[in-house]
């Protein structure tokens, strides 16, 4: 018997939620797709960057080790 008021109380409350429209939706679409294209292209060049960095140290680590 619970179940059966907690199904009627969640479409109850799903009437009475706003939905957004379709425009709404498209440009929030829209904006999470280039703020996560933003984010990537920056984590991707720092990862470049310390890649870099490490094998720049690397190597001069290595030339004045004595060798």
């Amino acid at each position: 018997m619970n179940v059966i008021r907690f199904i009627k109380s969640v479409i109850a409350e799903a009437k009475l939620t706003t939905w957004p429209n379709f425009s709404t939706v498209f440009n929030m679409t829209i904006v999470i797709i280039l703020i996560s294209t933003v984010l990537s292209l920056y984590i991707t060049g720092l990862d470049i960057i310390f890649v870099k960095g490490r094998e720049f140290l690397f190597q001069f680590l290595n030339s004045t080790s004595g060798a």
